[in-house]
């Protein structure tokens, strides 16, 4: 029995030591530990009004305490938007930061701005970060999701507090015009678009957007609006460079506060035969471009096997390209029109 109670003492002493060892291990760990995380986010309005401008804010920290740090680029803050609601300028978002923790980039056709850390990240380090966002379709309830990745993880994160979501509304509200009609009609080789309002206040123009997927779309022109009125007013605007194919218009109606609001899209088929060829093919010297009209190619770009640029012009002229220079190999050449249509060729070097 003395026996028995011995061994219980000793091993009761040794799950003690053992035990306290761990707890004391465990504060050392929590010391050293950094916990980036997803503090908080938001939009404000949370019922934004159709066309109208709001603010997403996130708020990022960094919790833990002592000496560790999380390197420069091992931390990513990515931020997803919905279709109902999304960063403007749709094409370079206006993101600001309280300070210089991380840099920014804008994926437009995901919706999505990724921030990678740019600085040690320390335990009480932490930023605000507001995105401009607007209202583009009405909605009831849609979701924006922050989350954040790493590589490598920090010591003794917790991923608990790595992703938060917001929800926000798209509601209806006042148009700066109020657009009675709005139509697309062709005429021979180009787009004749017309459109009027029934009233207008405070109203100061409308830009004109074309596109060629329903995804991106660039401004093609711009008609000044009357301002004031309660009388009809007729508008017009012609296209003279449409694309072969689809091609989808629409009105971003502004007003003189800047808030805006868009059209229902209109839609345009047409046949037009484009003649472009490259020659000579197999190429040694000059590469040439045939087309009906050269002004109306704004960019050639000249790609290698490996999928690297190697020539990228934006003025192409009668004399063709200089491929003199270039490797033996197979090119594919890509052919931007100003109407924004394209046209890819394979071409090879000798």
């Amino acid at each position: 029995m003395k026996i028995n109670m011995r061994k219980l003492f000793l091993n009761s002493m040794r799950l003690a030591l053992f035990t306290g060892a761990l707890m004391s291990a465990g504060l050392g760990f929590g010391q050293d530990a950094i916990d980036p995380q997803i503090a908080a986010i938001q939009v404000a309005p949370n019922a934004i009004p159709f066309g109208s401008a709001a603010t997403a804010t996130v708020n990022f920290s960094v919790g833990g305490q002592g000496a560790t740090t999380a390197p420069a680029g091992s931390v990513i803050i990515q931020i997803s938007f919905p279709t109902a609601y999304r960063p403007v300028p749709e094409s370079n978002p206006t993101v600001t930061s309280s300070n210089g923790l991380f840099t920014f980039t804008y994926n437009q056709a995901e919706r999505t701005v990724r921030g990678v850390s740019n600085v040690a990240l320390a335990p009480g380090n932490g930023t605000q970060i507001d995105i401009a966002v607007a209202g583009f379709e009405e909605t009831a309830s849609a979701a924006t999701i922050a989350n954040l990745t790493y590589a490598p993880q920090p010591s003794g994160n917790s991923t608990e507090n790595d992703n938060r979501s917001t929800t926000a509304s798209v509601i209806a509200g006042p148009a700066p015009v109020l657009l009675s009609s709005f139509s697309a009609q062709k005429e021979a080789q180009t787009a004749l678009l017309s459109w009027s309002t029934a009233e207008e206040v405070n109203s100061e123009r409308f830009e004109v957007e074309h596109s060629l997927n329903g995804k991106s779309w660039r401004m093609i022109g711009q008609v000044a609006a009357e301002g004031n009125s309660k009388n009809t007013q007729w508008y017009s605007f012609t296209d003279v460079n449409p694309a072969n194919g689809s091609n989808l218009y629409r009105l971003r109606m502004v007003d003189r506060d800047g808030t805006f609001y868009y059209s229902r899209i209109k839609s345009l088929e047409f046949d037009i035969n484009i003649e472009t060829a490259l020659y000579p093919n197999p190429v040694a010297e000059r590469l040439l471009l045939k087309t009906d009209d050269l002004s109306k190619i704004s960019r050639v770009e000249l790609y290698n096997a490996m999928g690297v640029a190697v020539i990228h012009t934006e003025s192409v002229s009668d004399t063709g390209l200089d491929v003199k220079s270039l490797p033996t190999g197979l090119y594919v050449v890509k052919v931007t029109r100003t109407n924004g249509s394209t046209d890819t060729f394979k071409v090879l070097k000798q």
